[in-house]
C-alpha cells in the first residue's frame, strides 16, 4: 500500500479536521484537553455534578492521562492545614526517636493536579492555603462540587481561579475525547513560541463585556486557552491552511469560560436595529425644517436626541470620524499579521461572528443555572432551607478540626493535638514530679470541632373543634403523611398538637415514623370547645423545649382563632380570646429569636380573630379555607 498517497493524506486530514471539530463541540473535551496542554495558566476545573456513572466516565480517563503528564494527589474534604503545609510526623518521630518533618499535599503536588471530592465541605482555611498556591501557579486543581440546588457549593476563592466551570447537564450531552499524550506534551511544547494578535485581546475583552462578566481573572483565562488551543491545532495540524474559522475558535472559548460566568446575554442585531431606529426616529421627523418651525426649546431637545444617537452609533461602532479613524489603524494593525488576513477587515464583523457563535453554543437556560442562580443562592443561603442549617457546637457531626478550649460537656478533648500543643514547651516547664513525662498546662488544651446540621421539626397546631374539623383533619392528615414521605430527603420531622374541649394535647410528637403518624393521626376526634390559649401556651413550651436540644423550629396553626375557653379550661369568650392574645405575644418573642410561624386561617371568610392573633405572635397569615395536602406542604417547604 502506498502510504504517501494523496488520497491517504487527504482522508487522514479529513479525520483530524473531524477530530479536531468534534473537541470544539464538546465544552467538556475543550476543557478537560487545554487544561492539560496549560494547567498552570488554566488553574483547574471546576465540576458541579453528583456522584454518577457519567461524572465517572470523564473523570477516572482524565486523571489517568493526567497521571502521565504528572503528579496526581487526591485531597479529602476533611483535610486541615497541616496536611496542607507539613509539618511534624510524629509516628515517625516516636519511632526514630528525633524530629522528623513530613512534607505537605501542597509541596507534593507542585507542578501537577490535585484533586479535591466533595469540593462543598471544604475547611474554609484550607481553601484559603489551596487558593494562594493557585495564584502562584503551583498546580492545577479538579474541583468535585457535589452539593444540591438549595446547598451552598464549594467556595467562591477557589471556583474563580479556574478556568472551567462545567454544569451536569455537559457531562449528560458530550462524551469525552481525549487526545494522546503525544499531542498533549507536543502541545505544551509549542505553547511559548504562540503569539495573540492584538485584535484576538480587544475580540475576548469586549466579549467579555458583552456577556457582563466582571471578573477580571476571566480574560486572562480566555486568552491562555486560546493560546492553548492554538497551540494544541498546531500539533493536530501542521499544515499552512488552518483547521477552523480564527471566529469560531474565538466563539467556543467564549462561550466555554464565559457561559457559566454570563450575567446577561448580548444584544442581537435585530435588538440594536430597533433601537437605532427609536433614535433615528425623532431625528427624522424634526430634521427637516430645525430651524424654521421649532421653538427654541424644541430646537434644542431635537439637537441633543442627534448627539445622542451620534454618540450611540459611535459607541457601537457602526458610524462616525472617530471611529473611522479607529478602523483605519485597525486595519493598518490587521496587515502586519496572517491571522487579520484571514479575518473580515472589520473588527466589529469579528466581534459580533465570535459572540454569536459562542451564544449557538451556550445551553438553554444558561442564565437560570449559571451566575445568577449561584448569586440567588448565596443570598437566600441564610434563610430556612429545606436541608437545614448547621452549627458549629456538638459532639458529633463533621469533623472541622480542633481549636483551644477546655472540655465539657459540648465539647471533647482531642487528646492527640493537646499534646502536639504540649511538647515544644517541655524543656521551659519546671517537673512537677520525677514521674511526670508530660506537663500539660490549661493552654495546651484543644478539644474537636463538628459541624452538625440543624434538626428542622414542622409542628401543625390543629384545631379540632366545631362541626367543620372533620373536613380540617383530613387535610392535616394528608399533609403530614406527605412530609414524612420526604423526611427521609430532607432529614426533618413533623409533629401534631392538638386543641378541642378544654384542653390541647402533643398529638404526635417529633417523629418520621410513618405508620405512627398515621395511626395517631387516624384516632384523633373532632368536635367541642377551641382551647386557643392552652394550644399555643403549649407550643411555646415545646418549642422552647426543642430548640435548647439543638432543632430548628417552624409552627403552623390551623385555627379561625376564635377562641372559647380560657388558659384554666373554664368557658367564656372574652378571658378565652385575652388569655390567647398573652400567649401569643410570648410566642412572639421565639420567632423574633429565629423560630418561622405561620397562622392558617381556617375560616370561611378572613377572620379578625385569627388576623389580630397572626400579628400579636408576629406570624405570617394565610388565608386557606379550603386547604388542601399539597398546599400545607408547599406551606412547610
Amino acid at each position: 500500500m502506498d502510504w504517501s498517497s494523496p488520497s491517504l493524506g487527504d482522508r487522514v486530514s479529513c479525520l483530524v479536521q473531524q477530530k479536531f471539530e468534534a473537541l470544539l463541540a464538546s465544552p467538556l473535551s475543550l476543557a478537560v484537553n487545554l487544561l492539560l496542554v496549560d494547567p498552570l495558566g488554566l488553574g483547574g476545573i471546576h465540576c458541579k455534578a453528583r456522584v454518577s456513572p457519567w461524572r465517572s466516565n470523564w473523570v477516572e480517563p482524565f486523571l489517568s492521562l493526567a497521571a502521565k503528564l504528572g503528579p496526581v494527589i487526591e485531597l479529602a474534604s476533611h483535610a486541615d492545614e497541616q496536611s496542607l503545609i507539613g509539618g511534624i510526623d510524629w509516628a515517625s518521630s516516636l519511632h526514630q526517636g528525633k524530629a522528623h518533618v513530613e512534607q505537605g499535599i501542597l509541596a507534593r503536588v507542585k507542578s501537577g493536579l490535585l484533586k479535591i471530592g466533595m469540593a462543598d465541605r471544604l475547611n474554609p482555611s484550607v481553601a484559603a492555603l489551596i487558593g494562594q498556591a493557585l495564584d502562584q501557579r503551583a498546580f492545577a486543581c479538579l474541583l468535585l462540587d457535589e452539593a444540591l440546588e438549595d446547598e451552598p457549593g464549594a467556595p467562591d476563592l477557589l471556583s474563580c481561579r479556574l478556568a472551567f466551570w462545567i454544569g451536569e447537564i455537559n457531562l449528560l450531552q458530550t462524551k469525552l475525547e481525549l487526545l494522546e499524550d503525544n499531542d498533549v506534551l507536543g502541545a505544551r511544547n509549542e505553547l511559548n513560541n504562540i503569539s495573540i494578535e492584538p485584535a484576538a485581546f480587544r475580540v475576548l475583552g469586549e466579549a467579555a463585556l458583552a456577556f457582563g462578566v466582571d471578573d477580571l481573572r476571566a480574560p486572562q483565562f480566555a486568552l491562555r486557552a486560546y493560546r492553548a488551543l492554538k497551540a494544541l491545532a498546531l500539533v493536530m495540524h501542521p499544515a499552512s491552511k488552518p483547521m477552523q474559522d480564527e471566529e469560531a475558535l474565538l466563539g467556543a472559548l467564549i462561550a466555554l469560560v464565559y457561559g457559566p460566568r454570563a450575567r446577561r446575554l448580548p444584544k442581537t442585531s435585530e435588538e440594536e436595529s430597533a433601537l437605532e431606529d427609536a433614535l433615528q426616529s425623532p431625528q427624522s421627523s424634526t430634521e427637516p425644517d430645525l430651524e424654521a418651525a421649532e421653538p427654541e426649546g424644541e430646537s434644542a431637545k431635537a439637537e441633543l436626541a442627534k448627539a445622542e444617537l451620534a454618540q450611540a452609533k459611535d459607541d457601537r461602532g457602526q458610524e462616525g470620524p472617530s471611529r473611522q479613524a479607529s478602523a483605519t489603524k485597525e486595519n493598518d494593525l490587521s496587515a502586519e499579521g496572517d491571522w487579520e488576513e484571514a479575518l473580515p477587515l472589520s473588527f466589529e464583523q469579528v466581534l459580533a461572528m465570535a459572540v454569536g457563535a459562542a451564544q449557538a453554543l451556550l445551553p438553554a437556560g444558561l442564565l437560570a443555572s449559571g451566575a445568577l442562580a449561584a448569586t440567588a443562592m448565596a443570598r437566600s443561603s441564610s434563610s430556612m432551607g429545606r436541608s437545614g442549617s448547621r452549627s458549629h457546637a456538638g459532639l458529633r457531626g463533621r469533623s472541622l478540626g480542633v481549636r483551644e478550649g477546655k472540655p465539657g460537656p459540648r465539647s471533647r478533648l482531642h487528646v492527640l493535638a493537646t499534646i502536639r500543643a504540649a511538647v515544644p514547651w517541655q524543656r521551659l516547664r519546671a517537673p512537677v514530679s520525677n514521674e511526670a513525662l508530660l506537663q500539660i498546662e490549661r493552654s495546651d488544651l484543644r478539644v474537636h470541632r463538628y459541624e452538625q446540621r440543624d434538626q428542622l421539626t414542622t409542628v401543625f397546631v390543629v384545631d379540632a373543634s366545631g362541626s367543620a374539623a372533620l373536613h380540617r383533619l383530613a387535610e392535616v392528615k394528608g399533609a403530614v403523611e406527605l412530609l414524612l414521605a420526604q423526611c427521609y430527603v430532607r432529614r426533618d420531622q413533623v409533629a401534631v398538637i392538638a386543641f378541642r374541649l378544654d384542653q390541647a394535647q402533643l398529638l404526635l410528637p417529633p417523629t418520621r415514623s410513618l405508620t405512627r403518624a398515621k395511626r395517631q393521626l387516624a384516632a384523633l376526634p373532632g368536635g367541642g370547645g377551641t382551647p386557643l390559649a392552652s394550644a399555643l401556651a403549649l407550643t411555646s413550651k415545646l418549642i422552647t423545649n426543642w430548640r435548647r436540644q439543638g432543632q430548628r423550629i417552624q409552627a403552623i396553626v390551623l385555627s379561625d382563632g376564635k377562641a372559647n375557653i380560657d388558659i384554666e379550661g373554664k368557658p367564656g369568650r372574652a378571658k378565652a380570646m385575652h388569655d390567647a392574645q398573652h400567649q401569643a405575644k410570648l410566642l412572639a418573642k421565639l420567632a423574633l429569636s429565629g423560630s418561622r410561624l405561620v397562622w392558617v386561617d381556617t375560616a370561611p371568610r378572613p377572620s379578625s380573630e385569627a388576623q389580630s392573633m397572626a400579628q400579636a405572635m408576629r406570624a405570617s397569615y394565610m388565608l386557606l379555607p379550603y386547604a388542601n395536602a399539597q398546599g400545607l406542604v408547599a406551606l412547610a417547604s
